[in-house]
């Protein structure tokens, strides 16, 4: 009889492990389903537009460049 109870026990504990471990396991499908729609939620269209503001900066910057360049190198142009 003894016995009989032991394992009743037993799998009473498993029971109750089993469930928590499913609720766990159920609230961390919920955060991964959350960080996929997260990170799947980027525009496309307003990455586009930030890579053609950072494509016209460096042209820019390269066109500043190239006139500093031939200031340079007028004024060392003057001053030889």
């Amino acid at each position: 009889m003894e016995f009989y109870g032991n394992l009743a026990g037993r799998v009473g504990r498993d029971v109750a492990n089993a469930q928590g471990d499913q609720q766990t396991f159920v609230a961390l499908l919920i955060q991964a389903q959350s960080f996929r729609s997260d990170s799947s939620g980027v525009s496309l269209d307003e990455e586009a537009a930030k890579l053609i503001q950072f494509q016209k900066s460096y042209q820019a910057a390269a066109k500043l460049v190239s006139v500093l360049n031939g200031l340079t190198d007028t004024l060392l142009g003057i001053i030889q």
